[in-house]
């Protein structure tokens, strides 16, 4: 796997993930990875329309107690 950097975005609710997201994001490189911790449940939805309608490709999305991990290939 290509180098990966975490951003944790939990305690933030609509629109703080997507902001961090972005921002970060716009610093990577394309082929990079953005692990982004979540615990906003509405962050689902909003990171995957998010990340179709710009480019990015959801790698995956796990859930637990601790909140969501979504793993994001930065393709810009």
């Amino acid at each position: 796997m290509a180098e990966k950097k975490t951003v944790d975005a939990r305690g933030l609710f609509c629109p703080g993930p997507i902001q961090v997201l972005e921002g970060v994001l716009k610093r990577m490189e394309p082929g990079e990875y953005l692990e982004l911790l979540a615990d906003d449940p509405d962050s689902k939805k909003d990171v995957a329309d998010w990340c179709e309608s710009n480019g990015h490709k959801l790698e995956s999305v796990i859930e637990d107690e601790n909140g969501i991990e979504f793993l994001i290939l930065n393709k810009i």
